[in-house]
């Protein structure tokens, strides 16, 4: 199914809509205090739409996942650009709070379906699909940067043109992608033809033994998501805890605090094109195991450093960690048959989005709010010990790759 003229395509339409998943999620955060001045409502009715949103973000990322693998990636891509459209819309005009709700039901569905159709399509239609996930990643990666200053410059004069500028370009692409042919990797699998494959292939122990692999790579999955929710979340106190420990007690301020977390994360996507094309080259597993041995040894530090290396060792540790995620794609793309990856890859993002991520979010503050920034790192490290030790077991599992 991977056709080098459909690649380009693939890559192109994945790479935009990855922006725009985590551009329009982020717009949320940019104007909050302009929507609740606007709407005559309290900023933390706005977190609580955000809020909603990111639920049905995570919740619907199965769902999308299963749909895709009977109906094909391209037609839940279109889906993916018209929902998207009618979210932003329903939010630009909104003038209550149940239009404001719908919108943000509409766009946390629309978002769902990202992640596990876009991975799913580049896995069976990319020859390098480590590569190919790592620049995937980049594009997310600039929608999170480019989030807040989008309303910046576009949306300075009212938040909601923040918003419908994001609709007329959403529903272009929608269209565009009714008529664009992305090759066969974008069509239905033959389930019959997949289900004979995997029979000739293996044993009903071959599949026990596949179980057990995704069993322990979905739980380091998951506990990667923990610490990135925990470290993202508490980065801009933390820049600004340990540069007041270092200077005099005079902390900088939270726009300076997140200015610093957000170049410390940009910096850390480099080690997405890293993961990616490594994951091309080597054993995943390996890699898998490798990455986390490195990380460890850098986040814990942190809990009792301050100043300059401090932020070197986060800057690291984000690296470090960003690597991960193409690897992570890589594996479940190359162990995952192809009528069942849509699927698989939903589950792994529910986990790590609603589980790992919410679960992080959430004790990450309880921990900076309560005994302190240090302890954050310490359970992140504990975190990442317990990820270290499965993907240590998933290594030495000795199951056949579904793309062989």
């Amino acid at each position: 199914m991977r056709q080098p003229r459909f690649a380009l395509r693939i890559l192109v339409i994945t790479c935009v809509a990855h922006c725009v998943t985590h551009m329009v999620l982020l717009l949320f955060t940019a104007v909050k205090h302009e929507m609740s001045v606007d709407l005559g409502v309290g900023k933390e009715d706005i977190a609580s739409v955000f809020a909603l949103t990111s639920v049905f973000f995570g919740l619907g990322a199965v769902p999308s996942g299963w749909l895709s693998d009977r109906l094909g990636e391209r037609s839940l891509m279109v889906a993916f650009f018209f929902l998207c459209a009618v979210g932003t819309l329903l939010i630009g005009i909104s003038h209550s709070a149940w239009v404001l709700v719908a919108g943000g039901i509409v766009l946390g569905l629309a978002t769902s379906i990202y992640h596990p159709v876009a991975n799913a399509l580049i896995s069976k239609g990319v020859e390098a699909r480590g590569r190919a996930m790592g620049i995937n990643g980049i594009a997310g990666s600039l929608g999170t940067a480019l989030g807040p200053a989008f309303d910046g410059l576009i949306g300075a004069d009212s938040w909601r043109t923040s918003f419908l500028v994001v609709t007329i370009p959403c529903v272009f692409l929608g269209l565009m992608l009714c008529f664009l042919d992305l090759g066969p990797a974008s069509r239905p699998v033959d389930r019959q033809a997949s289900d004979a494959a995997r029979t000739e292939k293996g044993t009903s122990e071959s599949r026990s033994l596949l179980v057990r692999l995704f069993g322990f790579l979905l739980t380091a999955m998951t506990l990667g998501g923990f610490f990135y929710y925990m470290f993202t979340t508490i980065l801009p106190e933390y820049v600004s805890w340990t540069a007041s420990d270092s200077a005099e007690n005079s902390p900088i301020d939270a726009r300076a605090g997140g200015l610093a977390a957000g170049l410390i994360l940009v910096i850390g996507t480099v080690g997405q094109m890293v993961g990616g094309v490594l994951s091309d080259r080597y054993d995943g597993r390996v890699l898998y195991v490798c990455i986390y041995a490195i990380l460890i040894p850098l986040v814990l530090p942190l809990a009792y450093l301050s100043g300059t290396t401090a932020l070197v060792l986060a800057a690291a540790a984000s690296t470090v960690y960003f690597a991960v995620q193409p690897v992570e794609n890589h594996l479940i793309a190359q162990y995952t048959p192809a009528a069942w990856k849509g699927r698989i890859f939903g589950l792994k993002f529910i986990l790590v989005f609603s589980i790992g991520g919410g679960l992080g979010t959430r004790i990450a503050v309880d921990l900076e709010q309560g005994p302190g920034v240090p302890l954050v790192f310490l359970v992140s490290a504990v975190a990442l010990s317990v990820a270290l030790a499965c993907t240590v077991v998933a290594s030495r599992i000795k199951v056949a790759r579904a793309d062989h």
